[in-house]
């Protein structure tokens, strides 16, 4: 995820609850830009609503003035709150951020929106490691409930056998470490079949499901 910054302050708020905010979405890897031009392409288009009652009739150049606007031109006035632009020769007036609507154009590849002054990019394709990463971590909430059902108490080592599944069991054994650190598994073992009487069937996503059984150590 790319998420454009402006200032110290900004970016000194948001690493503050990075971890949260890539535990929250989902996401890898939060990367932050100070410089979003050649990375972005940008919108602007004039207010008509807020224009008019300040300009009257000079309105229509106004908002000509405004679609002349460069890709620098509308991250300024994003940044700083307002520019002055001409409107006729040796006529000049301040535009404000509140007198345009800005918005960002999707990029090949990833999905942007904006809001309230804020930009946030999302890396839509997902090859295979992050998809396996992505079944990892519904596998390891799976078994968090299971722990949870199962009476374990929070610090309670355990033993996991798992049935293998298409995409599920290249997944585990992918990010096998994380998953034991996660369930507090001291052992995570991928069988033909699980023969405890009390395993249990899971879905880790639509049409991928398998069974498991937690021992305690």
């Amino acid at each position: 995820m790319m998420v454009p910054v402006s200032d110290d302050t900004f970016e000194r708020r948001l690493r503050d609850v990075e971890d949260i905010v890539l535990g929250e979405l989902n996401v890898k890897e939060l990367v932050y830009l100070r410089d979003t031009e050649g990375v972005f392409v940008k919108e602007i288009k004039p207010d008509f609503k807020k224009l008019g009652p300040r300009f009257g009739k000079e309105m229509k150049a106004v908002a000509a003035a405004v679609g002349k606007l460069g890709q620098s031109d509308i991250i300024a006035i994003e940044n700083d709150g307002s520019m002055e632009i001409e409107i006729a020769e040796g006529r000049k007036v301040k535009l404000l951020r509140d007198e345009v609507s800005i918005a960002t154009k999707d990029i090949p590849g990833w999905l942007v929106t904006s809001d309230a002054g804020f930009t946030v990019a999302l890396d839509v394709e997902v090859d295979d490691a992050l998809k396996g990463e992505g079944i990892a971590r519904e596998f390891v909430n799976r078994i968090q409930l299971l722990r949870k059902d199962s009476g374990l108490e929070v610090t309670d080592r355990i033993a996991i056998q798992v049935e293998k599944a298409i995409g599920i069991e290249e997944a585990i054994a992918n990010n096998l470490d994380y998953i034991c650190a996660e369930t507090l598994a001291d052992s995570l073992e991928l069988v033909g079949t699980v023969n405890e009487t009390d395993a249990k069937s899971i879905e880790v996503e639509a049409n991928m499901a398998t069974r498991v059984a937690l021992q305690k150590i």
